[in-house]
């Protein structure tokens, strides 16, 4: 199965949110299935996993660029992560629970899914209460993504 392939049936699938019909955000629930959907494949895929915050109500979108992770798949012996920057002023719950990129071995099958893994685990686990209390039109925001 070929990336594109992932992103469409992630993209189908119901529960996302549709601004029209070239941004599509795909539900929390959704990006769930996707380690399952890239096991079903047999291949590792590079992708760009970008978040965001949306309230349905009054459409406000928010893009949470600093949670974004980028998995890039390449011709290496060791998978390793890229750390942010030291001397960034990052939140500590951000520089503690994110990576920004991890570069991925081709047969690293392992390492590809915990990285995945991990960061849907701490993405759901986080409440961006700074973000939601800056703009009050977030307030009853949901978590939404698109891969690219």
């Amino acid at each position: 199965m070929e990336t594109k392939k992932i992103i469409n049936i992630l993209e189908k699938s119901p529960g996302n949110f549709c601004k029209n019909q070239n941004d599509i955000y795909i539900s929390l629930d959704n990006m769930l299935t996707i380690p399952n959907l890239v096991k079903k494949s047999g291949k590792l895929h590079s992708l760009l996993i970008t978040p965001y915050l949306i309230n349905r109500d009054n459409h406000m979108i928010f893009e949470l660029h600093y949670y974004e992770f980028e998995i890039e798949v390449c011709d290496l012996e060791k998978s390793y992560f890229v750390d942010y920057p030291k001397e960034n002023l990052l939140s500590k719950e951000l520089i503690d629970n994110f990576k920004p990129k991890a570069f991925v071995a081709i047969n690293d099958f392992a390492f590809y899914e915990r990285i995945l893994n991990d960061y849907l685990k701490n993405i759901q686990m986080t409440s961006f209460e700074e973000e939601k209390t800056l703009d009050s039109r977030l307030e009853n925001s949901m978590l939404y993504f698109q891969v690219f």
